[in-house]
């Protein structure tokens, strides 16, 4: 599948920061296919700052209804992650089970590692390659 837009460079087509962060809402509730590096790593680059950001004033604020609030804001990005998370495993040839090994403060590690590699050029059992 080809991501519009985004040229070609070696087989694979490289995806800008704004098309990565509208594909991954796009398919936010698709746990099938393939997610490339830098569609993972530029939406990981928006949501990780937008989660430490609520944490810090969740704590400065220190009212309920802002906890609420916070809640609200965060819950709609954690299903575009998870399943731009599960989509990049597949394109290194692994489940997205291993998403479960967050519970862990290693699963975190292994799994930057795993979202990390590179991903498999060839089609697998999850699709083609993205691009």
């Amino acid at each position: 599948m080809r991501i519009e837009g985004a040229p070609v460079v070696a087989g694979r087509s490289r995806i800008g920061f704004g098309a990565a962060l509208a594909r991954a809402v796009r398919l936010s509730f698709r746990f099938r296919g393939r997610a490339s590096r830098p569609e993972f790593w530029y939406f990981f680059l928006a949501y990780v700052p937008l989660v430490l950001t609520l944490g810090y004033v969740e704590n400065v604020v220190d009212q309920d209804w802002f906890y609420t609030l916070g809640t609200v804001l965060y819950l709609p990005w954690l299903v575009p992650f998870v399943s731009v998370g599960v989509r990049r495993l597949h394109d290194t040839g692994r489940s997205g089970w291993w998403c479960v090994g967050v519970i862990s403060c290693v699963g975190w590690i292994v799994l930057t590692v795993f979202w990390s590699g590179r991903g498999k050029p060839e089609e697998n059992r999850y699709g083609p390659p993205p691009g």
